[in-house]
Parts: C-alpha cells; structure tokens; sequence
C-alpha cells in the first residue's frame, strides 16, 4: 500500500454516511437533532464530500483520517441499510482507486492532528475551522476546493453515475441463481440508492 500523501478529516466521510438523513428529509421525516445548518445545507456537505471521494479516486491517492468513519456511524439512526449501500457497494465500485487509511490510535485532539500532519508535511482537507487554524502553515481545504483542483464537479457527477449504473447491471448480471424476488428487491433497492445520489447530486444556483 503506498503511503499516505494528505489528509482528510473523518468527519466528511461521515457525512457521506448520513445520506439516510436525506432520504428521512426527502420523505419528511425530521433530520437529526445535531445536524448543523438545514437539511439544503446538510445536502450541499454530502455533496462536497461525494464530490472529494471522486477526486481522491481520480488521482489513484492514498489518505489518511484520525479515525474509521464506519465505526463511528449510528447506525441504529442513520440505518444499516444505507451505511451498507456505501460501505458494499458505492465506496468499492464506484471509487476503488482511493485507499483511506487511520492515524495511530490516540491521535484525535485538533493540537495532536495538526502535528502528525505537520510531521509529515500532509496538506489536510477538512471542513473544521480550528483544525485548520491549528495546523497553520499547512495548506488546507475545504473538500469542494480541494476536489476542484482535480475534478469539475460536472466530471464527478457524470462518472458517479456511469460507474453506479454500469456496476448495477453487473451486480445483477452475477446473480443469475438468485431466485426472482430477490433480483426484484435488490433492484428496487439500488433504484432508491441511486434516486437519493441523484437529489444529493443535483445542479443548484451558482453551480
């Protein structure tokens, strides 16, 4: 595996994670207590994040994050199934070229990340004012800046979906046993997936 060039802070990847959350607002169910900012706001986050994770595929980079997004995942409020239809199916078909790694256990307060970054000259990608600030002298991001420099976001979008769609029609291509019902549900399933990508993708003002 090659070593870690950058930086990217875990919590992106979790809101990645909450897209059960737009599918709760889609269907006008209440977001989250802890959820900053209206559920748009949160919509734009996932987006940005979406948008990294292309990048971060697109120049074949290897990252590092102080902790497994995954593990820190509610699942009991994000649900399962969504967090599965990220971890099993988008993050290794649809953006395989990006391997994530962790820092050592420990390394979680801003002062102790901004270090580890600077001991190996990491730029960083975060969304956390503090953490930026204590790395200072460091180049630091916002996800969307970051993947910008690699990947117009018409590009991201545009691959997302033919790697989505093209692994759909694989998936079920390899399930020629399963018995009918089972395709049935797990195209239905994919169809809302790939419905939420498409809500969360979507072209605003200004883009």
């Amino acid at each position: 595996m090659a070593e870690p060039t950058l930086f990217v802070d875990a919590d992106l990847i979790d809101d990645i994670l909450a897209v059960v959350d737009q599918r709760r607002a889609l269907d006008g169910v209440a977001l989250r207590h802890d959820l900053a900012g209206t559920p748009e706001d949160h919509c734009l986050r996932v987006r940005g994040s979406l948008w990294l994770a292309m990048a971060l595929d697109d120049v074949t980079t290897t990252t590092a994050s102080q902790r497994q997004p995954v593990r820190s995942a509610r699942l009991g409020t994000w649900g399962a199934a969504w967090l599965a239809g990220w971890s099993a199916f988008v993050r290794p078909r649809v953006c395989p070229a990006w391997t994530a790694t962790t820092l050592a256990p420990g390394v979680s307060s801003r002062a102790d990340l901004a270090a580890a970054c600077a001991a190996r000259a990491w730029p960083l990608v975060t969304r956390d004012g503090r953490l930026a600030t204590a790395a200072r002298g460091l180049s630091s991001f916002a996800p969307e800046h970051f993947a910008a420099m690699f990947l117009p976001l018409v590009d991201a979008r545009t691959r997302f979906f033919e790697r989505f769609d093209q692994h759909s029609l694989a998936r079920a291509s390899a399930r020629a046993g399963a018995t009918r019902d089972a395709l049935e549900r797990e195209a239905i399933q994919l169809g809302q997936l790939r419905n939420l990508y498409a809500y969360i993708w979507r072209d605003r003002p200004g883009d």
